[in-house]
């Protein structure tokens, strides 16, 4: 869970992309900005999916990356890799699932 206290506040990334998104379409400012999320709770298909309809342009899920890195150095996770059975392991492959725009 993210830190919160007086100061600081967790804020969904999908209430702050849909609010930055907004924001931008107000100031008239929109076409002349990409918004780029990093963000810890992307981790399939849907989610990618709902930040993309937001108004992300783009979206790095750090924690999945870090958590492949960490799964990838692992001897069961190389195991699994010679014996053909990494469709059990995440695969940054989410992008791919979603439909491609003209």
């Amino acid at each position: 869970m993210a830190h919160s206290d007086a100061e600081h506040s967790y804020i969904p990334p999908l209430l702050a992309v849909g609010s930055v998104h907004h924001h931008l379409i107000r100031q008239g400012l929109r076409i002349k900005a990409s918004i780029v999320i990093d963000t810890a709770q992307c981790w399939n298909t849907h989610h990618f999916g709902c930040l993309i309809g937001y108004g992300a342009a783009a979206v790095c899920p750090y924690l999945v990356l870090e958590t492949v890195r960490q799964w990838w150095s692992d001897d069961k996770t190389q195991k699994l890799m010679e014996k053909g059975q990494d469709r059990a392991l995440y695969h940054c492959c989410c992008p791919k699932q979603l439909p491609q725009g003209d």
